[in-house]
């Protein structure tokens, strides 16, 4: 309901959610280890991602863009994930983005069982500007519902000016 709000704000060309911010305080945390549907073990080799929970159109408002496959839904409850390009690499080396749809895999004690891999998107350098991106995941805000999530916004106008637009539609909801 806020998002559409602010996606109707004159001026907005895009507007998502996301649990942790790149570039903020706790950007680095919520790492989690990734499996493949086939790993009958722990596997150490396996890469540590950045867990994330993505709402409405956080990749275009970012500007992170899709390397194969899809989005989510609007309302997608579906066990799906987005993969980033860096940990597509890392788990099927040699693999094209648009092979890696449809590839299942386990996200290490988060999620016992497999999720399908639904898009891949490109990497972002979450932890600073001067660091290597991490292997990150995305899941689906409807399937996995947090507490705090903050809302990114692309505008086709100076940002500053709609800040107290959007203000008022949180103040809308903020009961």
């Amino acid at each position: 309901d806020l998002l559409d709000g602010v996606r109707s704000l004159p001026g907005v060309v895009s507007a998502g959610a996301v649990n942790i911010l790149p570039l903020t305080s706790g950007a680095e945390g919520t790492a989690t280890r990734v499996f493949l549907e086939s790993d009958t073990e722990d596997r150490l080799d396996r890469p540590s991602v950045h867990y994330r929970i993505a709402a409405g159109d956080y990749f275009a408002a970012m500007g992170i863009p899709v390397l194969a496959g899809r989005l989510f839904a609007e309302e997608e409850r579906a066990a799906v994930v987005l993969v980033s390009g860096q940990l597509g690499r890392e788990l099927w080396p040699g693999v094209p983005p648009s092979e890696m749809i449809g590839r299942r895999i386990r996200i290490g004690e988060i999620i016992d069982d497999a999720v399908s891999v639904i898009g891949v998107v490109g990497d972002v350098r979450a932890a600073g500007l001067d660091r290597d991106p991490m292997p990150s995941i995305y899941v689906p805000h409807m399937r996995n519902r947090v507490g705090t999530m903050s809302i990114v916004v692309r505008t086709a106008q100076e940002p500053g000016t709609l800040a107290p637009a959007i203000r008022a539609e949180v103040a809308k909801r903020d009961d």
